[in-house]
């Protein structure tokens, strides 16, 4: 079971670690990052780089392991955050940097907000766990919109 984590993210340390795509035209409003957490431990956060509070952020952990042509698949407990603040990162799981390696990970992200709606989110899995990603994105200098929302990176 993961214990809840919120970090507040000083604007600077949020700016180096916010995603880019399209040669900087657009940036991510909402991403998953990575964070060391011990020597081989990492937790992975959910920033929120938006300027409005999320009305809910909700999680669900999803692994497979292959075992010659079978494939087995677990999911945890979903969880839930409530109120996360412009600036602020909520834990949505966490990897081992050893036994992970073997295993297909990913997350099931459902997040609430006035602007975006309801929106659901599930990155392709990979081995050893999910790195940074882009979840939504804004043209630079551009105010947030509707038609703009839910684009993922492999958009």
């Amino acid at each position: 079971m993961i214990e809840p984590c919120v970090r507040s993210l000083e604007p600077e340390v949020m700016e180096s670690c916010r995603p880019f795509r399209h040669l900087g035209a657009e940036k991510a409003l909402l991403w998953l990052e990575c964070l060391c957490e011990a020597h081989t431990d990492r937790g992975l956060y959910l920033v929120n780089g938006s300027d409005e509070v999320l009305t809910w952020v909700k999680a669900e952990a999803i692994s497979t392991i292959t075992l010659d042509d079978d494939a087995f698949g677990a999911g945890s407990v979903p969880f839930c955050y409530y109120e996360v603040k412009p600036g602020e990162a909520v834990k949505l799981d966490e990897y081992d940097g050893f036994y992970d390696l073997d295993y297909l990970l990913t997350i099931a992200v459902t997040i609430c907000s006035g602007n975006l709606g309801i929106q659901r989110f599930s990155p392709s899995p990979r081995k050893g766990g999910l790195k940074r990603q882009g979840l939504v994105w804004r043209p630079i200098d551009q105010p947030l919109s509707p038609s703009l929302t839910g684009k993922s990176l492999h958009d």
